[in-house]
């Protein structure tokens, strides 16, 4: 799954879970900061039947990758920052994207000439803790949960064949969303009140929690 402007998507991701098919996600510091990245990740581990991520960053991508670990260096204490995110989260599977070095890509675990390099121990004492604790068996204990309804997000996607916006009337929804969700979620973090993030339209989702709060 991408991440789209907010913690939701437009489109039925649940349906296309099934026996041959789970849907993971790739975690993305991007620039909204840490409550954005809390809030996509609980959204995606509160709604999936399995949360896990299909592409967790160890590194990054550069043109110059010389240049990249000079100026932006993917240091252990980033990884950590981003692994420890993604578990408070719910994550509970990990597959690493890039974990050797390659074309365009610095920071990985490994060079491209099998050379061990400064994350590859913080991922291999993560990986035997996360086999040695059972962490893909683990569950969350969240007792809040803060949902979201997709129908609000559509009108923030709907656009006239002219370019204008569609949904003049209701234009506030859009506005609602990206003052209410942010700020609840920023408030519950600074808390540390641990919080889950159903969807209204998958009712299974709103079962654990004990507290529902629907702006």
């Amino acid at each position: 799954l991408f991440l789209s402007c907010d913690f939701s998507v437009p489109f039925g991701w649940k349906k296309l879970e099934s026996d041959d098919l789970f849907v993971g996600i790739a975690p993305d510091k991007g620039g909204g900061g840490y409550v954005d990245l809390a809030r996509h990740l609980r959204y995606f581990s509160t709604c999936c039947s399995f949360p896990w991520s299909s592409e967790f960053p160890v590194g990054s991508r550069a043109d110059v990758p010389q240049d990249g670990k000079r100026y932006f260096p993917i240091t252990p204490r980033k990884v950590k920052f981003l692994l420890t995110t993604a578990l408070s989260s719910g994550i509970r599977g990990f597959n690493y994207h890039m974990f050797v070095e390659r074309d365009h890509w610095y920071d990985a675990p490994l060079a491209n000439d099998g050379t061990i390099q400064p994350n590859f121990e913080l991922i291999k004492k993560f990986t035997d803790l996360a086999g040695k604790i059972g962490l893909a068996q683990l569950k969350s204990s969240s007792l809040v949960g803060l949902t979201s309804y997709r129908p609000y997000l559509w009108f923030d996607f709907l656009t006239c064949s002219n370019g204008g916006k569609m949904g003049e009337d209701f234009s506030y929804l859009p506005f609602l969303i990206s003052k209410t969700h942010p700020n609840l979620s920023s408030d519950l973090i600074n808390l540390k009140i641990n919080f889950g993030m159903p969807d209204l339209w998958l009712t299974e989702s709103l079962k654990e929690f004990s507290c529902l709060l629907v702006p």
